[in-house]
């Protein structure tokens, strides 16, 4: 019998039981994503840095809400990144989507916030 879980009732220390994840620090982890990467503008690294700062204040001072974080980190992060004027990308908000662990049978449903598809 599949149990069947809601994401939002499970913390980030589950997921990493459940999927057998781990923080990995390793510089190289993700290096192709670092590769023929363009120059970051001293306006633009001011901009990152905001957002950092902002983040940081508002994770001292009160809980990480969803929709905080949407507004203070990545709706600035991805205007940054030119990420809304893309007239090639079909973007969906609120995506459900579900990971299965087969040999547990165990379901997590959940939802991604911001799909977008080239």
């Amino acid at each position: 019998m599949t149990t069947t879980l809601a994401a939002k009732n499970l913390s980030l220390y589950d997921l990493e039981t459940r999927f057998n994840l781990a923080l990995s620090e390793d510089e190289e982890f993700f290096s192709e994503l670092k590769e023929n990467l363009p120059e970051i503008s001293s306006e633009e690294k001011g901009a990152l840095d905001r957002v950092k700062r902002n983040y940081i204040n508002m994770s001292r001072r009160r809980p990480m809400l969803e929709d905080l974080v949407k507004m203070v980190v990545l709706s600035p992060l991805l205007d940054l990144a030119d990420f809304w004027c893309d007239p090639e990308l079909d973007i969906t908000t609120e995506t459900e989507v579900e990971i299965s662990l087969e040999d547990e049978g165990e379901k997590i449903k959940g939802y991604i916030d911001l799909l977008s598809v080239k």
